[in-house]
């Protein structure tokens, strides 16, 4: 560093250098330090390692010198209980044991002697052979039994279906006479029954075609006269327009032209016109005229027409004042009535002119609007009449074909009870025949049933015989065999014991043997266990030694570790700020700037001269301005105890005379005899008092309205009331918005109700309709003519959460008689009824859907009712084969209804459920 106090740029990088090799020192320092400590950290590791290994080979030996010895212990617990399981045997024992097998062999030898096994198992498989023969012959009657009883149960069937044959004819004939007239007005030649079905139903939709036409037919007629109508109305009311604006033309044209023609009139008035002008100009072309008279009278004295002389001056005198009067009256007064009666008549012309657009257009109703609308509304009556005539033709076409309709509409269950009854009648008569078919087949050799089971059963008793003999001898072979088997096993078990004892007491010197040297052994195993343990806790106290010296190590490493980087980096931070310092002096000297900058040192070193004066100026006016604060702090000082003074003064002075005044005004009240003034004062003054307070809690309430006020602008300010008005405003189009939506949300929804209601009602009537049509169809008893289902509703609920509840019930009709169907009637007609109403409902409601599930539908039900239901699902079967996803699925006991359901043409299988043990059988059954 120079004199100066300035650095030149050598300096600086030797500086930089210096700083650089300082920096690098000191990593390297650091490194080496680190080397050590690696290196003494390396070492305590490696004898860390070799006194882990050394323990663990101690450990090792230790476990596998313990595991020796707990082995050698079980080999002498061994070794002691054999010893002393065989501390008793000798030779005594050795000869009772042979005894015993002597005496064993003996019963051996007579119990071989006296019983022959194989002969007994001979006997045992002849009565095995005569229990075959004998099942064979029990097998052969009981087939003859069962072929006997189904012979029999075949017959019954035979009979039963015989009878429901012949009750089935007598149903057919009976429906057939009663549906006969019927068909004889349906068809010109009745069908057999055979073709009826086929036949009806093609009639039926025949019929319904030509009715669907015949309505067709007929809307369009009442649709066209309809329009006919209307266009006659319309041309009616047209028609009257016309003649009603005819006859205000007519009227308007007779009064003005008085009942006189139009074109005369106009030729008339124009007449009358033309003469009044004429006239209008004459009369005012006679005064020059007349003067000229006047005139010539005055001067030839003489007659300006004829030319005749006066006598007399008197004469001319009385000629001149005629004619002066006449022209001075009756000219004004003639002229001016000419041109009113000229007006009269421009105006009637103005108004003969107006009439001509009408006298057009009642030229045109007359020769052509009217005739035309005339004709066209004739035409439409005509068109009309022959329309209503078509209609009453279509209606009795109609009303004819809803009768033909009606007569199949009506004969529709007969004909399909017909139907039915015929196809049973068929089936029963396949079943005859094939019963008797059966019957003929079969056949017994003239045995009876009697005969046969008492053969069958001298058969079991001599089956039951042979197989008490047979077991009974099968028990003697059985006890036979154990007898001996146990008696060969107590020879085998007596020698084997022989064996052992021999052996054993040959073993017993050897096991003494190896209990000595297995003590031994463990003797000297567990000092070397013990040598083992008090080296292992010796190694175990330099293994703790050794890894606490590691772990300071370690933590000793780190410390300096951190301590050298922080110094490195110390170091390089100031590397670095010494390089940016450098790039800034760089920049510095070549920009120029150090003269610059010596100049400016100049400049500033006068000016700091100049500050210095100043300073030195500005302190000496500030002493001199604070003694004069000084001075005139004084001096206000005695003014304010002069001016406290003057007021003492004044104040005593104004003491004096309210004093005076008062004991002035107490004279006074004394004169007016007002003692008890103090009394009236302490009133006055704390009515005075309460008024201050009063006003003090004003002024107190009124500064809270206040801070209140001043609260609200606040918040009038704030974001949440910034243009309250528009939200104010926006709101209330909102609720009104609200109210107009709740409004019509009420309405829709007495809308809605209503539709519900109304749809609510036509459903029921739609599925009471479907009840009684199915419960006539299925119901074969007298006493219940129809069932339905009655609904009656309330509202429930206030009217912001009110809501509609429906009761339902079943009644039943009877004669015109409508009661409750709870608790008067019996358990198949609530069974039926419970049917009925689910495929009704079924039938409304659920026409897409594809399974219907009936669960024992004829519980309770008569045999009558029972082949109602059948029909009544094979009709809803046959009614919805279209659908390709419908299912019936039926679950029942009954074999008979199951028989029924197969009678249809719907019906081809069913299921068989069969419980076998545990498990169930399922069985594809076909009908």
């Amino acid at each position: 560093v120079s004199m100066s106090g300035h650095l030149s740029q050598s300096d600086v990088g030797q500086f930089s250098s210096l700083l650089t090799q300082k920096r690098k020192l000191e990593q390297r320092i650091a490194q080496r330090e680190m080397e050590q400590f690696d290196q003494r950290i390396a070492d305590a590791q490696e004898k860390l390692n070799n006194f882990k290994l050394e323990q663990a080979k101690y450990n090792q030996s230790k476990e596998m010198k313990s595991k020796q010895v707990e082995e050698n212990n079980q080999k002498r617990k061994e070794i002691e209980r054999e010893l002393r399981h065989i501390a008793g045997l000798d030779t005594t024992t050795v000869e009772a044991v042979e005894r015993e097998l002597q005496d064993a062999e003996r019963n051996l030898n007579e119990f071989q002697e006296l019983t022959d096994i194989e002969s007994m198992q001979s006997e045992y498989e002849s009565l095995q052979k005569q229990k075959k023969s004998v099942d064979g012959r029990v097998s052969k009657l009981q087939e003859e039994l069962d072929k006997l009883s189904k012979q029999a149960t075949q017959r019954g069937a035979l009979e039963t279906l015989r009878k429901k044959k012949e009750e089935a004819e007598i149903r057919v004939n009976s429906i057939m006479a009663e549906v006969e007239r019927d068909l004889e007005a349906i068809f010109d030649i009745i069908p057999t029954e055979e073709e009826l079905s086929s036949k009806f139903a093609a009639e039926k939709v025949l019929q319904d075609r030509i009715v669907r036409a015949a309505e067709d037919k007929v809307q369009k007629v009442r649709e066209s006269k309809s329009q006919l109508v209307y266009k006659k109305e319309t041309l009616s009311k047209e028609l009257a327009n016309l003649k009603r604006s005819e006859q205000d033309v007519q009227r308007r044209i007779n009064q003005t032209c008085d009942g006189k023609d139009y074109q005369s009139l106009v030729e008339e008035v124009q007449k009358d016109i033309e003469t009044t002008q004429d006239d209008i100009a004459a009369v005012q072309g006679s005064a020059p005229f007349f003067k000229k008279c006047v005139e010539k009278v005055r001067i030839s004295k003489k007659c300006p027409i004829c030319t005749r002389g006066f006598d007399t001056q008197s004469d001319v005198d009385k000629v001149v004042s005629t004619l002066t009067s006449r022209m001075n009256e009756s000219i004004p007064r003639i002229i001016p009535k000419l041109q009113e009666r000229l007006q009269e008549q421009q105006q009637k012309q103005k108004l003969l002119q107006q009439l001509k657009p009408s006298i057009e257009d009642l030229e045109r109703y007359t020769s052509r609007s009217i005739p035309l609308k005339g004709e066209a509304l004739s035409s439409a009556s005509q068109e009309l009449q022959s329309k209503e005539n078509e209609l009453k033709k279509l209606e009795t076409e109609l009303s004819a074909c809803r009768d033909n309709w009606d007569l199949i509409s009506s004969a529709e269950p007969k004909v399909s009870q017909l139907s039915y009854h015929h196809q049973e009648l068929k089936k029963l008569e396949k079943q005859v025949a094939m019963e008797s078919a059966k019957l003929g087949d079969g056949g017994s050799a003239g045995r009876s049933h009697i005969v046969v089971r008492r053969e069958h059963q001298n058969v079991l008793q001599e089956q039951e015989e042979i197989e008490r003999k047979r077991d009974h001898k099968g028990r003697e072979i059985a006890d036979s065999s154990r007898q001996l088997i146990h008696l060969k096993n107590e020879v085998q078990n007596l020698r084997g014991k022989k064996l052992s004892i021999t052996e054993s007491m040959r073993k017993r010197e050897g096991l003494i043997e190896q209990k000595a040297g297995l003590v031994s052994t463990n003797e000297t195993l567990g000092k070397e266990i013990a040598d083992i343990t008090r080296k292992s806790r010796t190694l175990q106290d330099k293994l703790r030694t050794v890894t606490s010296e590691k772990e300071s190590l370690v933590k000793e490493k780190g410390d300096s570790e951190a301590v050298a980087r922080a110094e490195v980096n110390d170091i390089s931070k100031d590397e670095g700020k010494l390089q940016s310092l450098i790039q800034k002096i760089n920049s510095y000297y070549s920009s120029g700037d150090e003269k610059a900058l010596e100049r400016c040192e100049n400049e500033i070193a006068v000016i700091q001269r100049r500050t210095d004066e100043h300073n030195q100026k500005r302190n000496d006016l500030q002493i001199k301005i604070d003694q004069l604060r000084k001075q005139l702090a004084n001096a206000q000082i005695r003014l304010r105890k002069i001016e406290d003074t003057i007021q003492f003064l004044n104040q005593q002075k104004e003491i004096s005379s309210v004093v005076g005044k008062l004991h002035q005004l107490e004279a006074e009240l004394r004169g007016l005899g007002l003692k008890d003034y103090d009394g009236e004062y302490k009133k006055v003054k704390d009515k005075a008092d309460s008024l201050r307070k009063q006003q003090a809690h004003q002024e107190g309430k009124k500064m809270g309205l206040e801070d209140e006020i001043k609260r609200i602008k606040r918040d009038l300010k704030s974001d949440l009331y910034r243009d309250a008005d528009k939200k104010y405003l926006h709101k209330a189009a909102e609720i009104k918005a609200l109210e107009v939506i709740s409004s019509d949300l009420d309405k829709f929804y007495k809308a809605l109700d209503r539709a519900i209601i109304e749809y609510h009602k036509l459903k029921m009537q739609e599925v009471n309709k479907i009840i009684q049509k199915l419960w006539t169809k299925i119901y074969k008893g007298g006493d219940i003519d129809n069932i339905e289902i009655s609904s009656a509703d309330e509202i429930e609920g206030t009217s912001l959460s009110s809501r509609r509840v429906y009761h339902y019930r079943v009644v039943m009709d009877k004669g015109g008689t409508k009661l409750d169907m709870r608790g008067r009637c019996s358990a198949g007609q609530k069974v039926l009824a419970s049917l009925v109403i689910r495929l009704a409902l079924a039938e409304t409601f659920c026409l897409n859907c594809g399974v219907l599930t009936l669960d024992e539908p004829t519980t309770n039900l008569d045999s009558e009712n029972v082949e109602a239901l059948a029909q009544a699902l094979a009709d809803i079967i046959a009614a919805r084969r279209e659908q390709s996803n419908f299912q019936l699925v039926v679950i029942t006991h009954d074999q008979e209804f199951v028989n029924m359901m197969g009678r249809s043409d719907h019906v081809d299988d069913y299921l068989l459920l069969k419980r076998d043990g545990e498990s169930t059988v399922i069985r594809v059954c076909k009908f």
